[in-house]
């Protein structure tokens, strides 16, 4: 099988992508910084595929989605996101469209850019990392997040109506609180 996780150079898109390597698969890792990946998972193993991009660039996401699905892509992980607060965006206006760009813009691309992959071959599966926080329309300090969490669900839903017709299934994950560094850096520690 060739898998495919933008964003996963960390946290989820991490754990699926040394899952997936260690059954053997061929496995591409897309993230906009590749010295954050552990070197030894690298060279651990030959079939792994890496590919410095950010989701927001559609030019460097579909050279990457065209490069690695040469000869087919199965499956197509977006667990790319940014996340900042409300005071954060008070301070730095400009971090709400960065967040809009890339939980929203960048997976709509790569979900459109591979699909195009897919469909003529009339089979593969979307998936995409959106978060609990989409299920909650009031979420202090953080409905921005949320209201792209809540876009990414309503987008797969969309993709899946349009695409399940030509066997290509279309997967939401919508994970609670997880212990990450970048979780524990948000909330002073804890």
């Amino acid at each position: 099988m060739r898998i495919m996780i933008i964003g996963g150079t960390s946290g989820i898109g991490l754990a699926l992508a040394k899952h997936y390597l260690s059954l053997g698969q061929e496995v591409a890792i897309c993230g906009r910084n590749l010295q954050r990946l552990d070197r030894r998972v690298v060279e651990r193993y030959p079939n792994i595929s890496l590919y410095q991009l950010d989701i927001v660039d559609k030019n460097a996401l579909a050279a990457a989605i065209d490069d690695f699905s040469d000869i087919g892509l199965d499956l197509l992980i977006v667990s790319a996101g940014f996340y900042c607060n409300t005071l954060h965006i008070q301070k730095n206006p400009m971090a709400a469209l960065q967040m809009l760009q890339t939980n929203v813009g960048g997976m709509n691309h790569a979900f459109e850019l591979a699909a195009a992959k897919m469909l003529p071959r009339r089979s593969g599966q979307l998936v995409a990392i959106a978060s609990i926080a989409g299920l909650l329309h009031d979420y202090p300090g953080a409905s921005l997040y949320s209201a792209t969490k809540r876009m990414v669900i309503a987008l797969c839903d969309t993709y899946r109506q349009a695409l399940t017709p030509c066997s290509i299934a279309v997967t939401t994950i919508v994970p609670g609180y997880i212990d990450t560094a970048k979780l524990r850096e948000l909330n002073n520690g804890d």
